[in-house]
């Protein structure tokens, strides 16, 4: 049993315990907080996303330029491969469309699911990670602290279940994004550099002739 100043000492040394955790927890909510703010105030935004897909036959790779308008106007450029350099998918007026460079022609395309959109083209939905479903926390990830953002996906689809976004602590960009399968593999990995949010793109880029 402890009694007098041990008993004095054990008391405070829980109070200063407890004193901490509420303040690391206190931190981390407000961290969700504006996180979840800085992406529902998200208009629109670009990026290069490196793409790469755990498919049943192997792995794909894919580089692509992003320019999203949230949440009626995409355009992707494609960068890699080399045999799909200068593929360009444009999202305007709900419709879809393409411009090929192995056939040189610009066709459209039936209309993309949400999933389709994220493993093909990396594409963030911002609706997803703000619902009031999405589960925040702190994470280790590549030796940074970061905040995650889990999802459920709504229809579960052959490649994933859950969708996982990865955002930085300092500036809340997101950094990656993963679409991970009943079993807990990641089947869809995209890596963000010079993430950019709200920047003002010109409407002629998403027409395509």
């Amino acid at each position: 049993m402890l009694y007098g100043d041990n008993l004095k000492k054990y008391i405070t040394f829980s109070l200063f315990i407890l004193i901490l955790l509420c303040a690391c927890n206190k931190k981390d909510n407000n961290d969700f907080i504006k996180a979840k703010n800085k992406l529902n105030n998200m208009k629109s935004y670009s990026s290069l996303a490196n793409i790469t897909v755990y498919g049943n036959k192997g792995i794909s790779e894919y580089k692509v330029k992003q320019y999203c308008v949230l949440t009626d106007k995409i355009r992707i450029e494609t960068i890699e491969p080399s045999f799909l350099k200068g593929k360009i998918t444009v999202y305007s007026d709900g419709k879809w469309k393409v411009f090929h460079p192995l056939i040189n022609k610009t066709f459209y395309i039936d209309n993309l699911r949400n999933i389709d959109q994220i493993v093909y083209l990396g594409v963030i939905q911002r609706d997803l990670f703000v619902d009031k479903g999405a589960k925040y926390r702190l994470v280790k990830k590549d030796d940074k602290e970061l905040i995650e953002i889990t999802k459920d996906i709504p229809k579960e689809s052959e490649y994933g279940k859950e969708a996982a976004l990865y955002i930085e602590m300092d500036n809340y960009s997101p950094i990656v994004m993963e679409i991970i399968d009943s079993l807990q593999r990641v089947k869809v990995r995209v890596k963000y550099e010079n993430f950019k949010y709200n920047e003002e793109l010109d409407n002629s880029i998403f027409v395509l002739e």
